[in-house]
């Protein structure tokens, strides 16, 4: 019997390995580096947020949120920019929506331009792209709490037009509470 049930659970644990495994996102066309940390994070925390962050950007430059969906706490909700707080219904309706706040301002520098009636704006997509990949530095208020440094590696001015992302742990996953 104590056999039947080891069995079992290795049989568990594969598959939930194997479906960790697919939902893992490829490698991105930027680099993403760590440079400092700042606070006591936990041992997995940095690896965790990082893998966020790198979902994030790769769903932007794909203009796919969906993704980023499950890293978003229903009751939480998420800080789209530094005066806009969406709960997670409101973010996956906005983000299908043909000329929303997101074709607009994170995937569409056209749209963006003749919201702003300026010609140097540029999508948040744009802006990732001109990165050229990025470093991060990790500050940590608590052990729930982290807010990421964005550094480019191009040196480029651009990188003052993103927020710092924010992310919270609640209970012992990292959701995404504040955009890039």
């Amino acid at each position: 019997m104590i056999y039947i049930q080891q069995f079992f659970i290795i049989i568990f644990i594969c598959f939930l390995g194997l479906a960790c495994a697919r939902e893992r996102p490829t490698q991105s066309e930027f680099s993403l580096k760590e440079r400092k940390v700042f606070g006591k994070p936990g041992v997995t925390d940095r690896t965790e947020i990082e893998w966020i962050l790198r979902l994030l950007a790769e769903s932007i430059i794909d203009e796919n949120l969906e993704p980023v969906l499950i890293h978003i706490n229903e009751e939480e909700g998420i800080w789209v920019d530094l005066k806009a707080h969406w709960t997670k219904k409101q973010f996956r309706e906005e983000w299908n929506e043909k000329n929303g706040y997101f074709q607009t301002y994170f995937f569409s520098t056209e749209l963006l331009r003749k919201q702003k009636s300026n010609t140097t704006s540029l999508s948040v997509k744009d802006i990732l792209l001109k990165s050229e990949g990025f470093s991060l530095d990790f500050y940590f208020e608590s052990k729930e709490e982290c807010e990421v440094d964005i550094i480019f590696n191009s040196s480029s001015p651009l990188e003052g037009d993103l927020s710092n992302p924010v992310f919270r742990k609640i209970g012992n996953r990292w959701y995404l509470y504040r955009l890039l």
